[in-house]
């Protein structure tokens, strides 16, 4: 309950400010979960809307300008044209190791092992997740060309 406090705290706190105001990025508490990195994340990109890899630009609801579009394939669907926010390390490579993702079983019991029960079940794995420096506004299309390959 705490958390989901905290969240809503720092959710009305950033949606609040006026979308042309500054924000004072020193009294913003870091995030503590992947949700809450992508409302911060479209803030801190404001300034500068772009997507890596195909340098789409993207406004201040995530929404994707098509006709900036120009290193994609003109025939992809207007869905592959979501934004994203991709991990630079992958999520596998961070949680890997973790016991809520090769374990026998998760400590969750209707959540199978891997990137779902360490979502829920991990704090350490959740910080790991919202971790603003490991990721990067992308395209749906790119995302999954990228897939778990190094960059």
């Amino acid at each position: 309950m705490k958390i989901v406090l905290k969240f809503l705290f720092s959710f009305s706190i950033l949606f609040s400010l006026g979308a042309n105001e500054a924000i004072d990025w020193r009294n913003v508490s870091p995030p503590s979960n992947f949700t809450e990195s992508k409302y911060l994340l479209i803030k801190l990109y404001q300034k500068y809307p772009r997507t890596i890899y195909c340098d789409c630009h993207f406004n201040q609801n995530g929404e994707i300008d098509r006709s900036s579009t120009n290193h994609l394939p003109a025939e992809i669907s207007n869905d592959m044209l979501d934004l994203e926010w991709e991990h630079i390390v992958p999520a596998s490579a961070l949680g890997r190791s973790m016991d809520c993702w090769v374990g026998d079983q998760c400590p969750l019991p209707s959540v199978k092992p891997g990137r779902a029960c360490c979502q829920k079940s991990s704090k350490k794995f959740q910080l790991r997740e919202a971790n603003l420096y490991n990721l990067v506004p992308i395209t749906k299309y790119a995302n999954r060309k990228r897939s778990n390959f190094k960059p």
